[in-house]
């Protein structure tokens, strides 16, 4: 059971880094990306990715 536990902690926290890291990507090629939980109990959120806002300068 501790280690049921501990395991979802891990898979849970990777969810959280890759996800950082592929917003942080995204957002440095100007894309706008929103991240959204729509699965309970599922660790990785759907990522969506916008064009570039137009108005913005790169």
């Amino acid at each position: 059971m501790k280690s049921e536990k501990r395991e979802k902690e891990v898979v849970f926290g990777a969810a959280a880094t890759l996800t950082s890291a592929v917003v942080s990507i995204l957002t440095n090629f100007g894309h706008r990306v929103r991240t959204e939980f729509n699965e309970p109990g599922y660790p990785y959120p759907y990522v969506y990715v916008f064009p570039p806002d137009p108005s913005s300068s790169q």
